[in-house]
């Protein structure tokens, strides 16, 4: 490779205005690791209390984003701005939704799904032994300051 050659291990180069993720950056053909500190890299795996979320894309005017979450369990939260829509990829998964757990969904198959509304309080938890994996579609793209944990 030559001097000043980037590859991104974060995003891949699939996010236009990212500076890259994981920099490899050769300098007299010896490999140099740095991470990178722009938005789109930083929330490219989230890992929470009882869930792992890897953003898959982010729009880039921000308008939608698509992530898959792996979950045992998610912790209570709204998000302030923007809405949010499951879908079941594997597993079993119950979805709380509301102040008081009032609306109580069970995703059982594949392709089931779940739309949570702005402002709405959810959390979610598997249902059996094997970890629950969604696809979690965000409109507009999710940022970590709309989300407030209750």
């Amino acid at each position: 490779m030559k001097d000043g050659t980037i590859i991104c291990d974060g995003c891949k180069g699939i996010t236009p205005h990212c500076c890259h993720g994981e920099k490899h950056i050769v300098v007299n053909d010896v490999q140099h690791n740095r991470p990178c500190e722009c938005w789109p890299c930083l929330v490219a795996r989230v890992i929470l209390r009882g869930e792992v979320v890897r953003l898959l894309f982010s729009a880039p005017d921000n308008s939608f984003s698509v992530a898959l979450a792996f979950v045992s369990f998610s912790q209570s939260h709204r998000h302030n701005v923007g809405v949010e829509t499951y879908t079941l990829a594997s597993g079993r998964l119950e979805v709380y939704i509301g102040e008081s757990d009032n609306e109580h969904i069970l995703l059982t198959k594949p392709g089931a799904t779940v739309h949570i509304s702005e402002g709405k309080c959810h959390w979610a938890r598997r249902n059996g032994d094997e970890i629950a994996i969604i696809s979690v579609v965000s409109v507009p793209s999710w940022n970590p300051t709309n989300s407030i944990y209750d």
